[in-house]
Parts: structure tokens; sequence; C-alpha cells
């Protein structure tokens, strides 16, 4: 039996998809998730270039986005399809991981975003990640996002914007995020609900 790279599979399991004729909600919430893909590299652009306010702006348009992707898979006619919504599901979640790391590693440069506050969003991301591809991997099954998870993500890019503007963080949003944070994991960990 041999084992293929998780995310081969996923593609081939996604282009199978596709050979189904996706309705325009399921190809709208894919394109939406892909979308990240270029503002990943408009936002490393902006922040190399110190472009800021345009780095600002993209990151917060990314933000909307991941919020509008799942409400739009949810008007597809494949919402039910399990399999394709957990596909959709776990890229998603690899998109996010993917644009949060690469977009604070790109401010630890460009802006001196706080080292600290750098590992500590690192740190839940791994975590994050672990809990979201361990049940995939493992049952081909997604949890479903929570709402202590989805409002740290949020505070990530806040408190990107805030110290982009300021040059601090308050410590009450990265007290708030860490602690969603947790809440959200123990979430994931303790009371998990699948898709």
């Amino acid at each position: 039996m041999t084992h293929e790279f998780p995310l081969v599979s996923l593609e081939r399991r996604i282009l199978s998809h596709s050979q189904q004729r996706l309705d325009e909600a399921a190809y709208a919430s894919f394109a939406l998730t892909l979308s990240r893909i270029p503002a990943i590299v408009l936002t490393g652009l902006f922040l190399s270039t110190q472009h800021i306010t345009l780095a600002c702006w993209t990151i917060a348009l990314a933000v909307l986005v991941d919020i509008a992707d799942g409400m739009v898979f949810n008007f597809s006619s494949y919402a039910q399809h399990k399999g394709l919504r957990e596909d959709r599901r776990i890229l998603d979640a690899i998109s996010d991981r993917v644009f949060i790391a690469t977009t604070l590693f790109f401010a630890l440069s460009a802006i001196r975003f706080p080292v600290a506050v750098y590992w500590i969003v690192m740190a839940r991301e791994i975590l994050l990640s672990i809990c979201c591809v361990y049940p995939y991997l493992n049952r081909k099954a997604v949890y479903t996002s929570n709402l202590p998870s989805k409002a740290a993500s949020a505070l990530i890019a806040v408190q990107f914007i805030v110290f982009a503007i300021t040059g601090s963080i308050p410590i009450y949003l990265i007290g708030l995020f860490c602690l969603l944070s947790v809440v959200g994991l123990a979430l994931y960990i303790c009371r998990p609900k699948y898709a």
C-alpha cells in the first residue's frame, strides 16, 4: 500500500470533485480560499517595500475573504457533500496558516514586529495545525471551527494592524489572543465537533 503526500491527495480529490461540475457557490468559495495565495505575495511585497498601509489593507481584506469563503460555500448545493466540504475546510486551514506565518515573518524585519508575539502566534498556529490535520489524516474528518479560535485568528490581524499604526501592541490584546487561543484549542481537543 502506497501513501502519498496529503496535499497531493487533497489536490486529486478536489480535481475529482471538479469533474462533477460544481455549482457557482462552490467555485466561488474555492476561489476565495485560493485568493490568499496572491494576498500572501502582495502582503510580502508591500511589507518589503515599506508600503505598510497597503499591507494593512491587504490583511484586512484577507480576513474578510476568510470569513466569506465558508459563508459562500454554505450556499452551494455541495454544502452537504461531506468529502468536498472537508477538503475545502482543510485547504482553508492550510491557506490560513501559510498566510499568517509568511505575513508575520515578513513583518519581523519590515516593521520590527515583536519577536515574542511572533513566537506566541506561531506556537498557536502549530498547535492549531496539528488539531486540524491530525483528524483529517486519520479519519478524513475535519473539526468544525469554534468561535474562540475564529476570534483569535482575527486578533492576529488586529495585533498586526495596531502594531503597524502605533508601533506597539497593548498587553490586553496579547492576553485576549492567548486566552481565546487556549479556549479554542481546548474545545478542539476536549469537545471536538466534526463537520
